[in-house]
């Protein structure tokens, strides 16, 4: 099982050396990426910022990294949650989660779920079409053809009975606390990126 920490690094890395070559679309472009990045107190493992024009930063993707564990479930879903709370503070675009093996993408609105990915060994083609995709994806607002590069989670089928009915439970903590089955509402939205991001 990989650690927490030398995942977060690695992410950093290659999120911070894609910056640095340059990750723009139009007038935006991606600006920063800052490491344990204050929040009330806590720290938010990974922020990613963006800029318009000559307008200050903005914050735009918070990810939280997790070890990675055999049994995912539960470690992805409270990072989840820790994402979402983290992405309302620092009012960002998207957050997202990443154990060193499974990568999951939200938008801060209904139904969330933008992307599934799966990548062992991340690098800056990787991270450079996460970063290329999403500033497509809030200029556009759907999935584009830079998000659909990342690579695909090797079983679908899996990952749905296993891993999501978790997240969906934890974002409901958030987002709809009165909600009974958040899983059974979300499932209907999420199932069409189950199938197109997942192996079958």
């Amino acid at each position: 099982m990989s650690k927490e920490p030398a995942i977060r690094a690695e992410f950093y890395r290659v999120l911070t050396n894609s910056a640095k070559i340059g990750v723009s679309l139009g007038d935006y472009k991606i600006s920063n990426v800052a490491v344990e990045y204050p929040v009330d107190g806590k720290k938010a493992d990974l922020v990613v910022f963006r800029r318009f024009s000559q307008q200050p930063d903005y914050t735009f993707l918070v990810i939280e990294t997790k070890g990675r564990h055999i049994y995912p479930a539960l470690s992805l879903a409270r990072g989840t949650k820790q994402a979402m709370n983290y992405a309302k503070k620092l009012n960002s675009n998207f957050f997202a989660i990443y154990d060193g093996w499974n990568f999951l993408l939200f938008k801060m609105s209904y139904p969330y779920l933008i992307k599934l990915s799966n990548f062992l060994h991340i690098d800056e083609s990787i991270a450079r079409n996460l970063l290329l995709g999403l500033l497509e994806f809030y200029q556009t607002g759907h999935n584009t053809q830079t998000l659909e590069r990342l690579p695909k989670i090797p079983d679908g089928w899996s990952f749905q009975q296993t891993i999501l009915p978790s997240i969906a439970k934890s974002l409901a903590s958030i987002t709809a606390p009165e909600q009974a089955d958040n899983w059974k509402v979300l499932k209907s939205q999420w199932f069409p990126i189950i199938q197109s991001d997942g192996a079958w």
